[in-house]
């Protein structure tokens, strides 16, 4: 049986189709083509962005918060996400780096949490999403 054929690239498809709908992914997910010969660029998002996500949690506990630091840190993520095509990770970011823009420690951390949610969200779905491909190119 062809990779092609194989039942569960239809169930892939269909999830990522239906992330897409979901506004979790953007074109820019599908240019990434072989997601396999792509798996070491997931994994590296994710291994950069939960540290800086930690540093921006550590320093909107900070009495007196950085916030020009957050919005440099929070770039990197967004511009991250937005070339995986993790498109809700990257609006949340967005959003953040406006709320930091207003020094609005209050809004900022409910905005951070945004972010955190949405980027936990599409680091699970990119993990399932190597999960079947591996799978698939397991039976092949």
């Amino acid at each position: 049986m062809s990779e092609a054929e194989h039942p569960q690239r239809h169930m892939l498809n269909k999830f990522i189709n239906a992330l897409r709908d979901q506004g979790f992914l953007d074109e820019n997910f599908s240019s990434l083509g072989n997601l396999y010969d792509n798996r070491n660029m997931l994994s590296l998002f994710c291994d950069d962005a939960e540290p800086k996500l930690d540093r921006v949690e550590k320093s909107l506990k900070n009495e007196n918060v950085d916030f020009q630091g957050l919005v440099t840190i929070i770039e990197q993520i967004k511009g991250n996400a937005a070339r995986l095509g993790g498109k809700r990770v990257a609006e949340a970011c967005a959003e953040l780096q406006r709320f930091c823009g207003t020094s609005d420690v209050e809004r900022c951390n409910e905005a951070y949490k945004k972010v955190n949610w949405e980027y936990y969200i599409l680091r699970d779905c990119f993990h399932h999403i190597l999960q079947a491909e591996r799978t698939i190119r397991s039976h092949d």
